[in-house]
């Protein structure tokens, strides 16, 4: 099914985690996320629906929002 686009629709987030690794896999068995794992440690997913994706970061801002400016 391809991604229903929609303003104001969540479609990326980041997880903050102490372990990166482990909060990948345990996202990747409870919720059947489609996980990525760099060379450098680094882990991104995609949500089970294909309009989710996101990373892990361990360090930084908790919750940001961004809003793109009207056209």
């Amino acid at each position: 099914m391809p991604p229903t686009l929609a303003n104001g629709k969540i479609c990326y987030l980041e997880i903050p985690a102490a372990d990166v690794q482990r909060s990948g896999q345990f996202y990747e068995e409870v919720f059947g996320w489609g996980i990525r794992r760099s060379g450098e440690g680094g882990v991104a997913f995609d949500d089970t629906t294909g309009e989710v994706s996101g990373m892990w970061v361990t360090a930084g801002n908790v919750f940001s929002l961004y809003q793109e400016p009207s056209a």
